[in-house]
Order: C-alpha cells, then sequence, then structure tokens
C-alpha cells in the first residue's frame, strides 16, 4: 500500500513536466502531446495525456504486483493510464546492462564471521549505512570509496567486475589498512582515479581532528603495495581530484569542500600547494582530454560552471584566473557532486538528489542533455561512476528507499560516442501522436482544476477500497499531523521598494524567482526572514520583516530590516550582506547572523526591536560559511552558540565580554543546532552531524565556561540525512527539517533513550533544497513558510502558515503555557 500511495502522489510531478517524449507502454494505447507555451529560459517540455482502450495488467505488472493489478482493472482509462506511467522505473537515453543487483544490503568480505557478528552487535557496522562515493575502474576490478557513516569500518573497497553472482566489498589494500584516528591508516576515503601506470590514488579526508587530510597511491601492479603518502598542511573536507600526466611528472588537482581554492600536488616533488579561487566553493571538478592543449580544468561550485587553464596551475601561480563558461540548467540550486570528463571532450555531471546523470559535449555551447534518468529516485548521492580503459561507462545506482534491494551496477558500452556525435534523440512512440496548441487543453494538472477533481472522485468511487485508500492518500496535498492554517500566499515574493525601485531592477540586480527564506524569527506581530544571497542569486537584501495582521486583503511585500540603507553591496563590511540565523531573545532584540563575503569578515548584529536602532555589532576573526545560532540567557550573562558550514567546531560568544571562541569536537561536523529549555538543567545543545542522520547532544555548562573541546554523546538517528533546521520548544521537542524532503519531524527528548520520530507536518509532491522555515512566538504558535520551486511563475510558490501547538521556543521554561 504504502508503494502505490507514493507512485500516486509523485505523479504532479512526472506527469506535469516530462523532459522528453514518452515511450508507449503498451501497444494498444494512443497518445495526445502538446507543448505548452513557455518561457524563453524553459526546458521544452510536453504534457501528456492517454487513453488506454484495454488494458491487460497483468502483461505489465510483476507476479507480486497482482493483487494491486486486479484493484486496477476497475478503474476507467483514464486513472489506469496514470497509474501505469508510474511504474515504469527506468526511463534511459543510453543503453545500460545490469551487471550485479544486491538483494540485501551490501556486506564486507569479512576476515571471519565471529569478527562480523562482533561488529554488528557493538555497532561499529551498520550495513544499512553503506554509501557508495567514488568510483574507478582497473581491468576487473572496480573500486568504491565509501560515505563515512557511523557504522561503516571501511571506505576504500573493490569488487570484481564479472563475478558469476553480486559479490561482497573487498577491503583496500587490507583490512588492518583502515582504522578511524590512526593517522597512517585510511580513514575516509573519497576521490579516486588511476593512472596510466596502474597506481590507484585516493583521497583521505580523515574524519577526526587528530590527522590531517592524506593522499595515497596504490600501486595495483604490485599487490596493491603502497607507494606513497602525503599528509596535506590543511584540515579539510577534501571532494574530488583529477590526473595531470605530463612528461615533466604527474600532477593532481584537489577540489575541497567549503575553501575558495584547490589544492595541487607534484608527484615527482612530492609537494602540495594551495591555488586561490576568488568568490568560489569548488566541489567537483574534471579535466579536459590530453590531446586538447592548452588543457582545461572544468569546475563546478554551483549551477556555474567555470574553467582554468591547467599551463597557470602547472607553473605553481597562488591566483587561479576563472572564466565562466555558463550556468547548468538542470537542478539549478543544487550541487554537482561529481564530474566526469572522457577522451572526446563530453562531461557527464550528476548533481545531489538528483534522479538523472547528464552529458556535455564541451565543443558546443552550454547545454546538457540526459544520458541516463531514473524515475522516483531520491536519495542525497544516487550514482556514482567512471569509465574504463575499453570505454565503457560503469556506474552504481543506490536508493536508500528501496531496502533491501537498494543498489545495482550497471554498464554501457560509449565508446563510439564522440565530441562530433549529436545529442541522443528520444524515441518517438509506433501509436498514433497527435502535436496540438494548448488552447483549453486539460493536461494533468487535476489538483487544481475544480472539474477535473470532481471527475477524478467520480472514477475513484469506482474504485475497489483498496485502492482507494491508497489513492486519496496519494491525491491529498497536504497529509499532517497538526492543523495549519494558511496566512498568506504568493505566486512571486517582493520587497517594498523605495521610489527608485525601477533602477535596482534595470540594473539586474534583482530577480524576484531568486527569493529564497531560510531562517525565520518572530516577535509580536512581526515575522523576520533571511533570505539566501550568493554569487548565483540576485537580491540586493537579505534580511526582511512582515507583518502577521496585514491591513490589506493582498498578501504584505518584504520590508527590508531595519531599512534599505543597511543593505549594501557586497564588500560594504559597514552593512548587512548575507543574513543567515535568527534569534529574539527575551528583552526584544533580534539577534542575526551574517556571512560577510570575500572581502569582509563574518558579523554578528543585534537589534533592539524597540526602535530598530543596532545595538552591538560583533566581528568574527575569521572567514566562513555562517549558519544557525541559539541563544543561552544565564544569570551572568547572555551566550550565542553559532554553527558553521562544514566546520568541525562551533562558535561561542558572550555579549558581556563582547568575545567570541571555537570549540572543537571530535569527529563531529555540525550542520544543524538547537538547544533545551531554560528549565531543562543541565541544559543541553543539540547538534545534526553533516550528511548524517546522527543527532548529538551535550551540556553546556563547559562552554559558559570558556572550553575548547567537547565530545557530543550520540542521542539517535533520524530517518534522513541533512537535517538543515532545528527548532527547539519549552517542552522539549525538537521540529526538524531535511534537505530536499517535503516534510517536518518531531521528536520528544523527554523520551531518550529512546528516539521515536514524528511526524509534524507534510506537503505532496514538493521537491524543494530547502522547502520550510518555521519559529514559535511567544504565544504558541508555530509559524512556517513553505516553499515550492518546482511550481510555474503563475502558480502559488510561497505560502506562509501557522498553526497552535501551545508551546512556546526553548527560551520559555516549561511551565509557561
Amino acid at each position: 500500500m504504502q508503494s502505490v500511495c507514493k507512485i500516486l502522489r509523485g505523479l504532479a510531478r512526472t506527469t506535469i513536466s516530462l523532459k522528453t517524449k514518452p515511450k508507449p507502454l503498451l501497444a494498444n494505447h494512443s497518445m495526445t502531446l502538446f507543448r505548452p507555451k513557455q518561457h524563453k529560459s524553459s526546458t521544452p517540455a510536453y504534457h501528456l495525456r492517454v487513453i488506454l482502450p484495454s488494458v491487460n495488467v497483468e502483461q505489465v505488472l510483476s507476479s507480486a504486483d497482482l493483487l494491486i493489478a486486479k484493484e486496477v482493472r476497475t478503474m476507467s482509462p483514464f486513472l489506469c493510464a496514470i497509474f501505469l506511467l508510474q511504474l515504469s522505473s527506468l526511463s534511459t537515453a543510453t543503453n545500460f546492462s545490469l551487471v550485479y543487483e544486491w538483494h540485501d544490503e551490501l556486506d564486507y568480505e569479512w576476515p571471519s564471521e565471529a569478527i562480523r557478528t562482533q561488529a554488528l552487535r557493538n555497532g561499529t557496522f551498520e550495513p544499512e549505512h553503506i554509501e557508495p562515493r567514488y568510483m574507478a575502474v582497473y581491468g576487473s576490478r572496480l573500486f568504491l570509496s565509501l560515505t563515512k557513516n557511523v557504522g561503516i569500518p571501511v571506505t576504500l573497497v573493490s569488487l570484481p567486475t564479472n563475478s558469476a553472482s553480486s559479490p561482497k566489498l573487498t577491503p583496500v589494500p587490507s583490512w588492518d589498512m583502515h582504522r578511524m584516528g590512526d593517522c597512517n591508516m585510511i580513514e575516509s576515503a573519497s576521490g579516486l582515479k588511476i593512472d596510466s601506470l596502474g597506481r590507484l590514488w585516493v583521497l583521505d579526508s580523515s574524519s577526526s581532528v587528530l590527522c590531517n587530510p592524506k593522499l595515497w597511491i596504490i600501486d595495483l601492479m604490485n599487490n596493491d603495495s603502497t607507494k606513497l603518502i602525503h599528509q596535506f598542511p590543511e584540515n579539510g573536507l577534501m571532494n574530488d581530484l583529477v590526473l595531470d600526466e605530463t612528461p615533466n611528472g604527474t600532477i593532481a588537482y584537489i577540489s575541497w569542500w567549503g575553501v575558495q581554492h584547490i589544492v595541487v600536488f607534484c608527484l615527482e616533488r612530492n609537494e602540495s600547494w594551495t591555488v586561490d579561487l576568488p568568490e568560489i566553493d569548488v566541489y567537483s571538478i574534471a579535466l579536459s582530454p590530453k590531446n586538447q592543449e592548452p588543457r582545461q580544468l572544468y569546475l563546478g561550485p554551483t549551477s556555474e560552471l567555470y574553467l582554468i587553464s591547467v599551463t597557470e596551475l602547472r607553473s605553481a601561480t597562488q591566483t587561479a584566473n576563472l572564466k565562466l563558461i555558463g550556468k547548468w540548467t538542470e537542478y539549478l540550486y543544487s550541487i554537482p557532486y561529481r564530474m566526469l570528463m572522457d577522451n572526446h571532450g563530453t562531461i557527464y555531471v550528476t548533481f545531489c538528489y538528483s534522479n538523472s546523470i547528464f552529458s556535455w559535449n564541451t565543443s558546443q555551447p552550454l547545454q546538457e542533455q540526459i544520458f541516463h534518468e531514473v524515475t522516483a529516485l531520491y536519495p542525497d548521492w544516487p550514482f556514482t561512476f567512471a569509465l574504463d580503459e575499453n570505454g565503457t561507462f560503469w556506474m552504481t545506482e543506490f536508493d536508500e528507499e528501496k531496502r533491501p534491494t537498494s543498489y545495482r551496477l550497471l554498464k554501457a558500452a560509449v565508446i563510439e560516442k564522440s565530441s562530433e556525435a549529436l545529442p541522443v534523440t528520444p524515441a518517438i512512440p509506433t501509436t498514433s501522436t497527435t502535436i496540438l496548441e494548448p488552447q483549453n487543453l486539460f493536461g494533468f494538472n487535476w489538483r487544481t482544476k475544480t472539474s477535473a477533481f470532481r471527475k477524478t472522485l467520480e472514477e475513484a468511487g469506482r474504485m475497489a477500497p483498496f485502492f482507494v485508500t491508497n489513492f486519496l492518500l496519494g491525491l491529498s496535498p497536504l497529509a499532517t499531523a497538526v492543523n495549519f492554517n494558511q496566512v498568506y500566499q504568493w505566486k512571486e515574493l517582493d520587497y517594498e521598494w523605495p521610489s527608485k525601485a525601477n533602477t535596482t531592477m534595470k540594473a539586474g540586480t534583482f530577480e524576484p524567482k531568486q527569493i529564497y527564506p531560510i531562517y525565520m524569527a518572530v516577535y509580536g506581530t512581526m515575522i523576520f526572514l533571511s533570505l539566501e544571497k550568493n554569487t548565483d542569486i540576485t537580491i540586493p537584501v537579505s534580511l526582511v520583516s512582515l507583518s502577521t495582521k496585514s491591513g490589506s486583503s493582498a498578501p504584505p511585500r518584504l520590508t527590508p530590516f531595519p531599512s534599505w540603507d543597511m543593505h549594501g553591496e557586497a564588500g560594504d563590511c559597514d552593512k548587512i550582506e548575507a543574513a543567515k540565523g535568527l534569534e529574539v531573545d527575551s528583552v526584544g532584540r533580534l539577534w542575526v547572523l551574517d556571512d560577510g563575503s570575500s572581502k569582509c569578515q563574518p558579523k554578528l548584529w543585534i537589534f533592539d526591536l524597540n526602535n530598530y536602532a543596532t545595538e552591538h555589532v560583533h566581528l568574527f576573526p575569521f572567514r566562513s560559511l555562517m549558519q544557525d545560532l541559539v541563544l543561552d540567557e544565564t544569570p551572568d550573562g547572555t551566550f550565542a552558540y553559532i554553527s558553521q558550514w562544514l566546520r568541525p567546531h562551533i562558535f561561542v560568544f558572550s555579549l558581556e565580554r563582547n568575545e567570541s571562541w571555537k570549540v572543537n569536537f571530535s569527529r563531529l561536523i555540525v550542520h544543524s543546532i538547537t538547544l533545551s529549555s531554560k528549565d531543562q538543567e543541565p541544559r543541553q545543545l543539540y547538534l545534526t552531524k553533516w550528511n548524517s542522520k546522527e543527532l548529538y547532544s551535550f551540556p553546556v555548562a563547559a562552554l559558559r565556561n570558556g572550553t575548547r573541546t567537547a565530545n557530543p554523546k550520540l542521542i539517535g538517528n533520524w530517518t534522513k540525512i541533512q537535517t538543515y533546521r532545528m527548532l527547539m520548544d519549552n517542552h522539549g521537542i525538537i521540529y526538524a527539517a531535511f534537505k530536499w524532503r517535503n516534510f517536518i519531524s518531531s521528536y520528544d527528548t523527554s523520551l531518550y533513550p529512546l528516539f521515536e520520530e514524528c511526524r509534524l507536518h507534510d506537503v505532496a509532491g514538493l521537491i524543494t533544497a530547502t522547502p520550510f522555515t518555521f519559529a514559535l512566538d511567544e504565544g504558541g504558535t508555530l509559524w512556517m513558510t513553505v516553499f515550492d520551486e518546482l511550481r510555474e511563475l503563475s502558480e502559488t510558490r510561497y505560502r506562509l502558515l501557522k498553526a497552535e501547538i501551545g508551546a512556546k521556543s526553548y527560551m520559555g521554561t516549561t511551565a509557561e503555557l
């Protein structure tokens, strides 16, 4: 029942917009396709309607689905068409063949069954946490790095490419070369590459504060012996690398997460150095073919794609001259976590939370094509891939929603593809097809058209009770455990502009569709929002307010806070540049984290909400990406605990001393943060680990006393990773939102050591990176914005909701309300 419900709930997205003409599922149906009118910048799409005069459902469904199939036959052709369109799990532009499929969890080749049993018992091995990250292929061996989650004892493994059955993972180079906290061992493998001499290059990010990242070079021709270990002088998270083999030696170019540089390593000199990249943080990296001189290094920080001539890098330059190539049109606000270049100059790229791999011929203008696509695939990093020396494209697919069968290894021959190859043309159905103009035609936008909804309910009445339940669950746009009321809705957010607003519009410094709320605070009848602002997003103001009681029937505009004059261009260090976390204290002051810019350090602003005056500005002595903050009001003063992006520490700020300091964590890179209520002593700071489901806590008493290190305790695991926002109420309940997830969860901390996650709010069909931001007011109301970036600009994309939950924020006590 759950899988059927999931299929139908995903229908709104997949049937409204199709990137390619769909293939017919059956031989005896007809299709009607029409192209809707589009904005110039939009990707061509097809709207689809199908007529099935008769359907032999058993020919389409597997034997396991026959129970559902019998129910489907009582449906009208209209609903049956909808249902069947969702059953196809693989839509691909390249012919991939299945090599292996694991019907259980992935597992290692253990030294003995007794060691495996002990690891399962003590929690050092949790097979459900195995996630392939990077890949390399050499001969008949395929190498994988695995994400260093809890319960993963080995992060570098191999498997044969020609086994008769789905193989287990063999640690590389051996079991005894993997140990966390031992700087002479492999701790957290990431990027992999194999050079022309059969040597495997392995980036080791390390996962502890004790050891710096390393580069391993392993000789695959000599019994996997270690040829070199290079230790980098700088700590941080390494991602991927590419190799530049020249007559003068081999050079590696390495991407690091969250810093504005790459690292260059020269093998012959056993030396590494950094090359600054102004304004961009690089995640993915690719290198043009050997025969295309001068070779170009392609860098993927976000939706923008840059290149650098490697001639500069070979000469040990300290700063690179970046050239902007353009923007990817797919997954515009996601990160390209993997790029790969073939020897004909074609880049293969995939994005976080994407169900597709795209390709682009670099000899042509930037326009990616779908290389491989899997419907209804939503893990964070679903693919990893590599090319072997024979022109075979190898790929793993990981789907955390389809356990236990969640891993597959596929391959496809792409050797005949060249830079002159034309884009893949979608297969045209052999059944009757008509192209129509979209004039008063009804597609599948049945969630918003009243007449269509009534007809759908009439059809549902003829369905069996089993399927009716699933269908209606999927049809509901909101499935929620809390009754939320809508306060406002907007198709497009906009500012309250001064009289000279048109100047900014004409100058191109404002694009309304780029407004994304990220953090919220509430005080009285005012809501404060911080808006996402970086090099990709053109908005002039990142801190705004709006009234919860608008005097007009129209939804209010966003008012820059505290005024227009306090928001300047990037590089104006006396203004608010990029607001992030927000909090209101008990005396009516708004605390605002400000990321700063490449020219200005991060700041903490404190505003008096009684007169909007700036009460205090604290300049942090570092450059880093700020995230969120919580406030700890004590008899001795107020402390702020501040999370930073992808750093194994937090910052503590004391208002009375006007001083901030860093507190290091062992093996914990903080993502989101929240604090227990005032009267729950010893008060606990709760933290989520980056790219993990884990929730930690530790008492804040040591933070107040100026400690510089802390050892958080594991509380439990959320069901999803990437918790980008947490909020604690005064009764000890945490509310959490997850990247690319359409729901908000809650956890009652008083139940510890039990960890039972509950669903607070759920929006069907919502696929957005950070769809929610929320806050509690002093009256027990939970306020929340919902953002749907996949909606057309002519539809409602933003909503403000509220719900009476009878709890205040953590700033209050349990006795209140």
